[in-house]
C-alpha cells in the first residue's frame, strides 16, 4: 500500500550519517523493505555491536515519525482499492513486520486508518504467520487471503493454508511472483480477490465430496469465456489450501477434422464428434469414478500440434478440474461432481474471436446456441458465473 522510499530512504539515510557508517544504495535499502527492523539494521550495519544497531532502530524510527507527515504517499489506486474492498463486504486487517505505532501513524495521515478493522504490527517473537494465525483465531473470520509484495507474506499464507496474491508493483521484486495470484496494479487487487471468494464457495461445497472419495469438477462455458485461466487460478487456489489438483483440458481430446464435420447437420456433427470422449471416459473418467488410480501415457490430438503423447498420473485424493466447451452432455455429463459454468453473451463472444475472423461468428455462435437450447448447461450446473469483466465476476446462479 505504502510508498516506503519516500520516508525510509531518506530517515536510514540521516540515520547511518549520524553514526557515521557505510551508506548503501537506494536500491539496496528498498530490498529490505517488509524485513523486520532488527534484520534491517543487521544488514545496513553488519559486524556492528548490538548497542550500535539499537541506537541505528532508534534513530531510523525518530526521522520516519518526522517524514511522515510530510512525505506519506499511497501507491496510485490504492486508496480506491481498498475502499472497492470495503463496499463489496469484505474485511480488511493490515499485518506488517513494523512497528505499531508507525502504522498508526501512517494510516492516520493518509486518512485510512478507519478502514482496517485489525491492525497488527511486529510481534517481538512471532514471524506474521503465527500474527495472521492469531487474528484467525481472535475473530469470527474463517477465510482470507493474504496480499504483499515479499517471501514474508507469502510464507504466512503458506503457514495458514490460505491463498496469496503477490502484487508486482511493491518491493519484493521477482518474490511477488511466486505467490498463488499476481496482480501488476492495485486496481487488479479486488479482481485476484473477488475469484478467491467464489472459489472459496466453492470448496466448501466440494469438501464433502472429498471425503467420500474422487471429484471431478467441470469448467464449462462458451469458447472464449476464460475457461482456461479460471480452471488454472482455482488449481492454483485449491493447491493454496493444501488439496492436490489435476487440469485436464478437453481440447487435447479433439477428433481430427475430417471427423468433426461429418454429417447432413455440420452442428450437430460438430457437438457429438469434435472431442473423442470415448478416449476420455474410459482411460480417465471412468477410472477415477471407480476410485483408481491413473499412472498412464495417451496418444492424443489437438488443433495446434496434431498427434502428441502425454502422461497422466492422478491418484485417488486429487481433484481433477476438466474444462472446455459442450462438457454439460451425455455421454460425458454424468461423470461430473460439480459443474460450473462462465458465462457470457453471444456479442462478448464474437467480440473476443474476432483475431479468429469470421470463425466465432459464422460457426460458434450457432454451435453455441444449439449446445445451449437442447442442453441446458446452466441449468445443470452448480454455479453461474458472469465473466464478461474478468476482474469482476459475478456469481448469477449458485445451488448448493
Amino acid at each position: 500500500m505504502f510508498k516506503s522510499e519516500g520516508v525510509s530512504i531518506p530517515a536510514i539515510q540521516k540515520s547511518l550519517i549520524d553514526l557515521n557508517l557505510e551508506i548503501p544504495s537506494n536500491e539496496k535499502i528498498t530490498s529490505l523493505f517488509g524485513d523486520k527492523m532488527e534484520e534491517i539494521c543487521k544488514s545496513l550495519a553488519p559486524g556492528s555491536s548490538l548497542e550500535t544497531r539499537k541506537n541505528l532502530t532508534e534513530k531510523i524510527r525518530s526521522y520516519e515519525s518526522l517524514l511522515i507527515p510530510e512525505k506519506a504517499k499511497l501507491y496510485d489506486g490504492v486508496k480506491k482499492t481498498l475502499n472497492e474492498l470495503i463496499s463489496s463486504g469484505y474485511t480488511l486487517a493490515l499485518c506488517s513486520n513494523g512497528y505499531e505505532d508507525y502504522l498508526y501513524l501512517i494510516l492516520k495521515t493518509l486518512g485510512i486508518s478507519g478502514l482496517f478493522k485489525y491492525i497488527k504490527g511486529k510481534h517481538p517473537i512471532k514471524n506474521k504467520g503465527k500474527v495472521i494465525k492469531d487474528i484467525l483465531i481472535g475473530s469470527d473470520i474463517s477465510f482470507a487471503i493474504v496480499v504483499g509484495d515479499r517471501f514474508h507474506d507469502i510464507n504466512a499464507a503458506r503457514e495458514n493454508n490460505l491463498p496469496s496474491i503477490g502484487v508486482t508493483y511493491g518491493y519484493g521484486g521477482n518474490e511477488a511472483l511466486k505467490a498463488d495470484f499476481i496482480a501488476n496494479r492495485p486496481e487488479e487487487i479486488l479482481g485476484q480477490v473477488n475469484r478467491c471468494y467464489i472459489f472459496a464457495r466453492i470448496e466448501k461445497e466440494i469438501f464433502n465430496s472429498l471425503i467420500k472419495g474422487p471429484i471431478i469438477i467441470g469448467v464449462d462455458g462458451m469458447d472464449p469465456s476464460g475457461k482456461k485461466e479460471f480452471s488454472n487460478l482455482l488449481s492454483k487456489y485449491l493447491e493454496s489450501r493444501g488439496y492436490k489438483t489435476a487440469l485436464i483440458h478437453l481440447d487435447d481430446f479433439h477428433n481430427p477434422e475430417k471427423n468433426r464435420y461429418k454429417g447432413k447437420d455440420e452442428i450437430e456433427s460438430y457437438i457429438n464428434k469434435s472431442f473423442n470422449l470415448e478416449l476420455l471416459i474410459e482411460e480417465i473418467l471412468n477410472p477415477l469414478k471407480k476410485g483408481e488410480s491413473i499412472h498412464k501415457e495417451l496418444n492424443l490430438f489437438d488443433l495446434e500440434s496434431n498427434e502428441f503423447r502425454k502422461n497422466y498420473c492422478i491418484d485417488k485424493k486429487t481433484i481433477v478440474i476438466l474444462e472446455g466447451s459442450l462438457l454439460y452432455r451425455e455421454p460425458i455429463n454424468e461423470s461430473f461432481d460439480y459443474r460450473i459454468y462462465l458465462d457470457i453473451d453471444f456479442k462478448e463472444m464474437v467480440k473476443r474471436g474476432k483475431e479468429s475472423g469470421e470463425f466465432f461468428e459464422k460457426k460458434c455462435t450457432p454451435i453455441q446456441k444449439r449446445y445451449i437450447k437442447n442442453h441446458l448447461p446452466k441449468g445443470k450446473s452448480n454455479i453461474v458465473i458472469d465473466n464478461t469483466d474478468f476482474d469482476r465476476p459475478i456469481v448469477k446462479k449458485f445451488t448448493p
